[in-house]
């Protein structure tokens, strides 16, 4: 009886473990706001902006970019999107990408807004992801249409 009691705890610790490692694999996959991308060698710390309200308020009113961060926007769903500058004070790059993380548009060196009535930039391809980098990031580092991204996480 000693021995069933022993293995009948033995089991329950199995299942628990199994259970912790499950719980704990599935909160490592979950958004921490910032993933880790890696474009034509260069790493990029990027925000991630997966939210209508995130998406909206974008890089805006921020007074600087460090050079190896930058902002990820994610979607639901690859469609025509479309960006402007208000009230964004630093010129930016921006990366189009479709679901499989390939460069479908590249739009570079938007500069601020400051007015009422900003130009509106959209995508030649659908997109369900946009990257956006500081102004100059894209000749830089060579990207061009076709290229592929990598990222840590899967969105």
């Amino acid at each position: 009886m000693k021995i069933r009691n022993v293995f009948v705890i033995l089991f329950l610790v199995l299942l628990i473990a199994i259970f912790a490692y499950q719980i704990v694999k599935t909160n490592n996959k979950t958004n921490t706001g910032f993933a880790a991308i890696t474009i034509t060698g260069k790493a990029i710390q990027a925000e991630i902006a997966d939210t209508a309200a995130k998406r909206a308020k974008g890089l805006m009113f921020r007074q600087e970019l460090a050079e190896e961060q930058g902002m990820l926007f994610v979607f639901e769903q690859e469609q025509e999107v479309s960006f402007w500058m208000k009230n964004t004070l630093i010129p930016l790059d921006l990366i189009f990408l479709d679901k499989n993380l390939k460069i479908v548009d590249i739009k570079q060196d938007f500069q601020p807004c400051k007015t009422d009535s900003c130009l509106v930039y959209s995508s030649k391809q659908p997109a369900k992801y946009v990257l956006e980098v500081n102004s100059g990031f894209i000749k830089a580092n060579d990207i061009k249409i076709g290229d592929v991204i990598q990222a840590d996480t899967l969105f």
